[in-house]
Formats: structure tokens, C-alpha cells, sequence
């Protein structure tokens, strides 16, 4: 193994990477500008600093104290997680079929994943981040034996039990799949954990190598060769007890699928206006550092040793003059029109996104201006939610078929995973409006506006339909509205 690197990336994995980097760099956020600066190359942890170019007569100084100015509003991140909170908005359920209950093991699983006690809803929840983040993720499954016998009793007694692994699309080195996309070989790296008794418990980055049947793991030696340091065997069983030798134990969940294990973020476009956001407010912030400070203008006199005339301009918030006989200074201020401009291309910038975020995943109020445009996206909002909720569901159910294929003693019943698919649409003071003349045109029931106006969050839960029905009835009475 000395002449091959087990860290390197396949071609494909690359291009997947450098496609999905604007978006890791803007999720890194703010605080990887700093580390950016420094380390501005390929290998570094993507940070927005690689797309803010240094000018060509700008010195280092210049531009790290520019970057310093950079900051990331945080678009990207907001929509991510507006979706996967409405997904989310109530725990996904488990439902069997003649209301059987799933096996107690299964059940104590399912209560730490990871075995680093997530359960299955946040462990899906995150997962759910990172597919509509990137494109995909994956969950790979792993069994852990502390006694690494093979006896099924022993196992039992001795708590073995099997696990799963969230694998970001950024650990992932290579891949083979079968002619029905079967993945028969998936190479990550991961991070693992050693003691050291004098200097104490550290990681290391590590590469696993998994195949159907048997899995291997690789770490650097002191001279950077990949050795191989832990191997063995994997049994898997279907629901016949019939040992899976087919395909490697993972489940890919994909927000926007390109090809096998291969993906691109959900807000792909919404990421690159989001660059450009940052962009043009880092060359704002840096400009505005000098046109809000006054300028001195000094004109010398005749006996200054100047020329008549001769103007020294300097940029100060204030100083120290010492002008011979027959000068003179005075402070010039611009007319803000620059920062004026810039803030506009901002304001342009912001509304492009927020028709980018609604035709993504996430409904922004007052992208249209009609009710008929504002009913028209919250269909296309919800649908294209709804996918992400089935996908979610389908994922959840293969990730606990994959955890209960790694004990024979469990029969799984019938069962399905349940997603939440009800999923609010911010209503504006515009729709509200619009729907109060809807009933009035008794185009709309008031019963069915206010259950509406509940269901949003736009009335708390504990108010009675009928009991605010029959107030505004009563009301209207008074005033001598029918």
C-alpha cells in the first residue's frame, strides 16, 4: 500500500466538490474569513475569502484588512433550515400495520443511533441539513461488538448491537455501484478517537474502505503511507435471513440528484447570489471606511515655498496643522451617491434571493404581488416541500430496515415512516386582507378563514372557532351588520 495514496479522491468526487464549494464556504460562515486569509489555497477549509479577489495594486495588508471588514449574512443557512423546520415541525412517527409493535431492541436503537445518543428524529433532522445543503448524505451502517464473537448469544449478552454513521458528502473519497446502482465499494474518511497517556485523548483522520461482505480502515504512518490498521467481516441479512452480499450497508438520501452519489445543492443559485451579497457589501463596508471620513484640503500661500496654489489633500478623522502665513483648509465631505449605489445593488441582490429562496424550498412573504401569484407559489413551495418530506420518510424507513439487517433475530413488521406535510405559508397583512374580503363577498366561509388563520399560527391555539365565531356574530349584531 505504499505506493498508493488510500486518501485520494476519484475525478468524479472531485468535480462534485469544487461544484458544491461556494455553498460549503458560505455554511462555514464569518469565522472561516479569518482563517481564510492565511490560508487561501485548494486544500483549506472553503471560506468566501476565496471569492473576493485581491486587486492587482493592492498590497496583502490591504486586502487582509479589507477581508477583516467581510462578513456573511447568512441567507444560505436561513433557508436551509426554514425547510427542514417545516418538515420538522412535528417529530416524524413510526406506524405498523395491525398496530404491531417493532422489536424492544430496535426500539432502544432507535432512541441513540449513533451511539452517541441521538435519536432517530434529530439524527434524520440534521441528515435532512445536509441533503438539502449539498445534495445528498449518506448514513452508513456499522456494527459494534465489543467481544467480536461471532455467536449470537454471546453478542446479545455482551451488547452488541449495530449503529449508523452520518457521511458528508465531503468525507467521501471514491465509489463503485452495479449496473442497477447498487453501491459495491464506498471509501470515506472519517475521524476517530486515540488515547495517549502522556499527552492525552486526540483524533485522527482515518479511511474506511467498505464492501458487502467486509470493511477495512487505513491511517498515515510516520512517513504518509496508508496502512492498513483494522479489518473484518460484515454479516447482513434480508428479511428472508438470507446473508446480504449484494451491496455495501449505506442509504443515500438526495435533496438534488445528478447521478449515483453524485449531487448538487438544493440552493445552488441561491448560493451564488449570496456570494455576490457578500461581495459587493465587503467592497461597500471597505469604501465606506474612507468616503465617511472627511477629506483636509490645504491650500499653501504665496510664501509657503510652494507653489501658488499647491493643494494637499489628507484623509484623517482629525489632525495637526501647522500652515504658514496666507493658507487654507477646510474639510470636503462626498454626497453619500456611492453608498447610495451600493446599497441599492444590495437591495437588488436581496430581492433576487428572495424569489430564489421561494422557488427552492421556502415561501417568502410578499414575493408576488397578487394573490392569484401568492396562492400560485405556495402550491409550488408546498409540492416541492412535500418531495423533501417523502424523501425523508423513505430514508428513515431503509435507515431502520439497514439497522435491523444486521440481526438475525429481528422480524420487522409492516410499517411506515410518517413526515410531517403540513406546512405553513407565511401569510402577510395583503392575504389577510384578501381573504376578510372573500368572506365578506361570502366567497369564503368566516368558520373556514379563521381555522385557516390558526392552522398558520396567525391566531394562538387556544382559542375556540366557535366561541370567536359566535363574538364577532355578536358584534356585528350591535353595529347592525348582517
Amino acid at each position: 500500500m505504499a505506493d498508493i495514496n488510500i486518501y485520494q479522491e476519484t475525478q468524479i468526487v472531485q468535480k462534485m466538490k469544487r461544484r458544491n464549494r461556494p455553498v460549503r464556504a458560505l455554511l462555514n460562515g464569518t469565522a472561516s474569513i479569518r482563517e481564510g486569509i492565511e490560508n487561501k489555497n485548494g486544500d483549506a477549509e472553503p471560506s468566501v475569502v476565496e471569492y473576493i479577489q485581491k486587486e492587482e495594486k493592492e498590497s496583502k495588508t490591504m486586502y487582509a484588512n479589507r477581508m477583516m471588514r467581510t462578513y456573511v449574512t447568512p441567507y444560505l443557512k436561513t433557508a436551509i433550515s426554514d425547510a427542514t423546520g417545516q418538515i420538522f415541525k412535528n417529530p416524524i412517527s413510526i406506524k405498523t400495520t395491525d398496530n404491531a409493535e417493532l422489536d424492544s431492541r430496535i426500539e432502544s436503537i432507535l432512541k441513540n443511533v449513533d451511539m452517541q445518543g441521538t435519536d432517530l428524529n434529530e439524527w434524520i433532522m440534521k441528515s435532512t441539513d445536509e441533503s438539502l445543503g449539498y445534495g445528498m448524505v449518506l448514513a452508513y451502517g456499522g456494527f459494534s461488538n465489543p467481544t467480536s464473537s461471532e455467536n449470537l448469544s454471546e453478542q446479545i449478552s455482551s451488547g452488541a448491537r449495530p449503529f449508523i454513521k452520518m457521511v458528508s458528502y465531503f468525507d467521501l473519497l471514491g465509489f463503485n455501484f452495479d449496473s442497477q446502482g447498487r453501491i459495491t465499494m464506498l471509501r470515506f474518511q472519517e475521524e476517530a478517537d486515540i488515547q495517549d497517556d502522556f499527552l492525552g485523548s486526540d483524533r485522527v483522520t482515518q479511511v474506511r474502505v467498505v464492501y458487502p461482505t467486509k470493511y477495512e480502515v487505513y491511517r498515515m504512518d510516520e512517513n504518509n503511507n496508508g496502512i492498513l490498521f483494522d479489518s473484518g467481516k460484515i454479516a447482513r441479512f434480508d428479511e428472508n435471513k438470507k446473508q446480504i452480499t449484494t451491496h455495501v450497508p449505506v442509504e443515500v438520501m438526495y435533496g438534488r440528484k445528478l447521478a449515483t452519489l453524485n449531487a448538487a445543492s438544493v440552493f445552488e443559485d441561491m448560493a451564488f447570489m449570496n456570494l455576490e451579497h457578500t461581495q459587493v457589501n465587503s467592497d461597500l463596508n471597505w469604501s465606506s471606511h474612507f468616503y465617511l471620513t472627511p477629506f483636509l484640503i490645504t491650500t499653501m500661500g504665496e510664501n509657503s515655498g510652494n507653489l501658488e496654489g499647491d493643494i494637499n489633500p489628507t484623509l484623517a478623522s482629525y489632525v495637526n496643522l501647522n500652515l504658514p502665513y496666507g493658507a487654507d483648509a477646510k474639510w470636503v465631505e462626498t454626497n453619500g451617491s456611492a453608498h447610495k449605489s451600493g446599497m441599492e445593488q444590495i437591495q437588488s441582490i436581496e430581492r433576487r434571493m428572495s424569489v430564489s429562496q421561494m422557488s427552492s424550498s421556502v415561501s417568502v412573504s410578499g414575493a408576488k404581488e397578487t394573490a392569484t401569484g401568492r396562492a400560485l407559489d405556495a402550491d409550488s413551495t408546498n409540492a416541492k416541500l412535500k418531495l423533501h418530506a417523502e424523501a425523508v420518510e423513505t430514508f428513515a424507513k431503509q435507515i431502520i430496515q439497514m439497522l435491523a439487517s444486521f440481526m438475525p433475530d429481528v422480524r420487522l413488521p409492516d410499517f411506515t415512516v410518517i413526515a410531517n406535510k403540513d406546512f405553513n405559508i407565511a401569510l402577510n397583512g395583503q392575504t389577510i386582507s384578501d381573504m376578510s374580503n372573500m368572506v365578506i363577498a361570502k366567497q369564503l366561509s368566516l368558520e373556514t378563514m379563521l381555522s385557516e388563520l390558526k392552522r398558520r399560527g396567525i391566531l394562538a391555539d387556544d382559542i375556540e372557532i366557535v366561541q370567536e365565531m359566535q363574538r364577532i356574530q355578536d358584534e356585528m349584531a350591535l353595529e347592525g351588520v348582517s
